[in-house]
């Protein structure tokens, strides 16, 4: 099987940023409940930084998936936001969702993963 990151940047529409997190909080709930996602992360963007950071996003979220057919992952996924079991909203402006394929990783890591 292999691994990918699926990693989101995004950021809150102007004056909906406690909609937004409300939002978010559910639908990284529902992402999580996809097959094949063994973990999800949230983050905000931290005050210090190496280098400036222009036009940064302020959100982030990973999520770590597994598996052997990725387009099939993201077709499941396309599926249940169109059947509304994924929500959206326009509370998220902005949103860049990109998959990255796993090239190495810690030994922990690379246990085997739940079914």
């Amino acid at each position: 099987m292999s691994r990918y990151l699926f990693v989101v940047h995004s950021n809150a529409a102007a004056g909906r940023e406690q909609e937004y997190l409300d939002y978010i909080a559910t639908h990284f709930d529902q992402i999580l409940e996809l097959p094949g996602v063994i973990w999800g992360r949230r983050g905000t963007l931290a005050s210090a930084q190496v280098r400036p950071v222009p036009d940064a996003f302020k959100y982030l979220t990973v999520f770590e998936v597994e598996t052997d057919d990725l387009q099939g992952f993201i077709n499941e996924m396309n599926s249940r936001v169109i059947s509304g079991r994924i929500q959206r909203s326009t509370s998220v402006e902005g949103a860049q969702p990109v998959f990255w394929e796993v090239l190495q990783m810690d030994a922990a890591s690379a246990a085997p993963t739940r079914n």
